[in-house]
C-alpha cells in the first residue's frame, strides 16, 4: 500500500531501470524517500542518483525541511551512496521489518 506521496520510475524502451518513492509523513516538515530500487543491469549508471534527486526535488516543492530515510545499517555501499547526496546518519536504528537480527539506520537530509 503506497501512502500518499509520488513514485519516481527511471525506464527505457519499456524496460523498468529502477523506482524510489517520495513519502508524506506525519510532521508537515518532513518527508521520505522510500522504496528505492534500481535494477541491477541498470546499475552504476547513475539512475539511483537520477531517482534520489527526484525525491529531493519533489519534497523541496511540497515545501519539507527536511527529508528522512531508512537504510540497511548493514549495507556500506548504500549508506555511502545517501551521504553522496547529502544525508547525514542521525545515530538512530531499528530492526529490519521481516529480518530478525539486522537493523536499519535513520538518515536525514535538510533541505535548504
Amino acid at each position: 500500500m503506497m501512502r500518499r506521496g509520488a513514485v519516481f520510475v527511471v525506464a527505457a524502451r519499456g524496460a523498468v531501470g529502477g523506482v524510489a518513492a517520495g513519502i508524506r509523513r506525519p510532521d508537515p516538515a518532513e518527508r521520505g524517500l522510500g522504496a528505492m530500487w534500481v535494477a541491477p543491469p541498470w546499475r552504476g549508471r547513475g539512475v539511483a542518483a537520477r531517482l534520489a534527486d527526484a525525491v529531493i526535488d519533489w519534497a523541496r516543492q511540497e515545501g519539507a525541511a527536511r527529508l528522512g530515510l531508512w537504510a540497511p545499517a548493514d549495507n556500506p555501499r548504500a549508506c555511502r551512496f545517501y551521504e553522496r547526496q547529502g544525508f547525514r546518519s542521525s545515530g538512530k536504528t531499528r530492526p529490519f521489518p521481516g529480518h530478525p537480527g539486522r537493523l536499519i539506520a535513520e538518515m536525514r537530509l535538510d533541505l535548504p
